[in-house]
Parts: C-alpha cells; sequence; structure tokens
C-alpha cells in the first residue's frame, strides 16, 4: 500500500469509531434525561402514596394508594432497565477507549 492509500484507511476508520462514538454518548445523554424525568415522576408519586397513607391512618381506612404502589413499581423497574443500560454503554466505551475502536493500521513511507 502506498502512503496514501494508507491514510485513506486510516481516516477512515477513524471516522468510523468517531462516528460510533457520537451515537452512543447521544443515546447515553437520552437515557440520562429520560432517568432524570423518571426519578421527579417517581418523587411525586411517592409524595401522592405518602399523603394517601396518611388520609387513610386519619380516616381509619386503607388502601387509598394501591393504585399509585402499583405505578410506583413500575416506574421503578423501568429506572432499573435505564440504569443498566446507561451502565452497558458506560462499560463499552471504557472498554473501547482502552482497546481502540479498530486496528491500527501503520502508515509505510515507502
Amino acid at each position: 500500500m502506498s502512503f496514501w492509500d494508507d491514510l485513506r484507511v486510516n481516516a477512515q476508520a477513524a471516522m468510523r469509531g468517531l462516528g460510533e462514538q457520537a451515537e452512543k454518548w447521544g443515546e447515553l445523554v437520552q437515557l440520562r434525561g429520560e432517568l432524570s424525568s423518571l426519578n421527579r415522576s417517581l418523587s411525586g408519586k411517592y409524595e401522592w402514596v405518602g399523603r394517601l397513607t396518611y388520609q387513610d391512618q386519619v380516616n381509619g381506612i386503607s388502601g387509598s394508594a394501591d393504585a399509585l404502589i402499583a405505578e410506583i413499581t413500575e416506574l421503578r423497574t423501568k429506572r432499573q432497565k435505564l440504569e443498566r443500560r446507561i451502565a452497558e454503554l458506560k462499560k463499552d466505551g471504557e472498554q473501547r477507549d482502552s482497546s481502540g475502536t479498530e486496528p491500527f493500521h501503520p502508515i509505510n513511507p515507502s
């Protein structure tokens, strides 16, 4: 291979690697946004469960918060899935940083 062919191959490999990393960072940002929104929603649900439980206690009844508790359980499951996916993306990014994205083809000046 000539110098220019080697340069072209290396530049293409670098661009593919950058594109893959940009996609992963974009997905990571999106997932973190979803996680933040989910956490805000969970906080509101927890607040309502507390209010309903207090009212039930004062009024001597129970069960008003059952539907909210089911929603909270569902939201917590979604949050765990998001957290696992974020951890996978981070782990994959760390492995790529240490191993590189593409094999490097040294440029031969000859």
